[in-house]
């Protein structure tokens, strides 16, 4: 059987009451260590559930496209590339 590798995890709370804000992700706000893996390997998965249209992730890419994603990295929020869009007025983040 696998050990499940020690890592730390953390998250800020958050209320966004404005329409269509979008917040950068940053390591305040989301950020994963392991001591065994670098932050490209370290990925988080997104699930957005039939109907669910509060908001979403998306990325920039390096020619400066943006673009709804469902997965991403804690390299890609080291370097800045996350956003959340927040699409309606009151949103709740743990």
């Amino acid at each position: 059987m696998n050990k499940i590798p020690d890592a730390e995890f953390s998250s800020v709370f958050h209320c966004f009451s404005n329409l269509n804000l979008q917040v950068k992700v940053n390591q305040r706000i989301l950020k994963a260590i392991d001591r065994d893996d670098p932050p490209e390997n370290l990925e988080y998965s997104i699930h957005y559930p039939r109907g669910f249209d509060i908001g979403y992730f998306e990325i920039k890419d390096s020619l400066g496209v943006r673009a709804r994603i469902t997965s991403f990295t804690q390299k890609d929020i080291n370097e800045g590339r996350i956003k959340y869009v927040h699409r309606y007025r009151v949103l709740f983040l743990v």
